[in-house]
């Protein structure tokens, strides 16, 4: 007698959301109004209690080494889970996709904090660091030290990313003037001074950026075409 064939992963998720708004998936009983902030609280601790939590998902958050008890982390493997599931479909062979500018943006602000709190930080240990801090921002889930270090100089390479290039002249023009300003003031200007700076200079850019394609044009009328 043969065994029976295992579904695979995209049958089983088509199956169970043909199924969901049964039980055992079904956690309401009554209608809740979701905008009173103490019943959203109540039915969120009911729906995520982790000694209810079905062995699947345990599973999952052992595999993915996080806390079953912090809502973070539920958040981060439904990312996953989405992504792996629904995400832009698998690249076709050929180079690497590059990240967005957006991404960039934020992968350089972040990289320049911690370099703020640690100067003498080289490069790699900074990255590093943002891989394995990778729950916390929304970019590197998944990428290790060596992809995260790569990105970094392609977000700075003129060659690569001339659009963000002329954010980094403008970056440094900024550095100068306010290290111009500190020494004029008889303040001391240190390289952790200007790892925030550049932070500082990158995370105000990530909305702008992420609103238009176009970006680059509207602060630099002079770009080359």
């Amino acid at each position: 007698m043969k065994s029976a064939k295992r579904k695979s992963a995209s049958a089983h998720l088509a199956e169970l959301i043909k199924i969901s708004s049964e039980s055992p998936f079904s956690f309401l009983v009554t209608p809740i109004n979701w905008h009173d902030r103490t019943s959203w609280v109540t039915a969120a601790r009911k729906a995520f209690d982790p000694a209810k939590v079905d062995n699947s998902v345990r599973t999952a958050f052992k595999k993915f080494r996080r806390d079953v008890q912090d809502p973070h982390d539920w958040r981060l493997l439904l990312y996953c889970f989405a992504e792996a599931h629904f995400g832009t479909p698998e690249r076709q062979r050929g180079a690497p996709k590059l990240w967005t500018e957006t991404e960039w943006c934020q992968l350089l602000a972040d990289y320049y904090q911690i370099k703020s709190r640690n100067p003498k930080m080289s490069k790699s240990r900074v990255c590093a660091h943002m891989a394995h801090a990778s729950s916390k921002n929304g970019y590197s889930v998944g990428k290790n030290a060596e992809t995260i270090r790569r990105n970094v100089n392609r977000a700075l390479n003129p060659k690569g990313n001339p659009q963000l290039f002329f954010a980094k002249k403008l970056a440094d023009q900024i550095v100068a003037l306010k290290k111009s300003e500190a020494t004029k003031a008889d303040r001391l200007w240190t390289s952790a001074d200007e790892a925030v700076e550049r932070s500082k200079f990158y995370r105000v850019l990530i909305p702008i950026v992420s609103k238009s394609s176009r970006w680059a044009e509207n602060l630099f009328p002079n770009l080359p075409k």
